[in-house]
């Protein structure tokens, strides 16, 4: 599909602490920068999601304002455990492409790696 696709959601302050934390940051964004804003954080999602479909619902459940890149890079780790392999098991791994990905496994890990807080 290449046509352009609305996606309606909802925040639930109410009673996800950390949707009240959204808001409240997406409240500070300039009016015109919301609509862009939520467009990257839907393909940050699903980025994440290629690397682990597990990580968008961990992430989301845990954010907190103030959570540093350490701490999401930690986080990252913890669940995909793939950080600290050998360097025959990183050669073996670049030889498994992730499902349907052009992207390896191991260019997905080092862009995580380098993102800073």
């Amino acid at each position: 599909m290449k046509e352009r696709r609305k996606i309606q959601s909802y925040l639930r302050p109410d009673i996800y602490p950390q949707d009240d934390e959204a808001c409240n940051f997406m409240d500070k964004l300039p009016l015109k920068m919301r609509g862009e804003f939520i467009r990257q954080a839907v393909v940050c999602g699903v980025a994440l999601a290629e690397v682990d479909t597990r990580l968008p619902a961990i992430i989301s459940s845990l954010y907190r304002q103030g959570i540093t890149g350490d701490e999401l890079i930690a986080l990252i780790k913890q669940v995909v455990g793939v950080f600290e392999k050998t360097p025959n098991e990183k050669k073996e791994q670049e030889l498994t492409p992730i499902k349907d990905n052009q992207v390896g496994n191991n260019k997905i890990i080092d862009n995580l790696k380098g993102m800073k807080s």
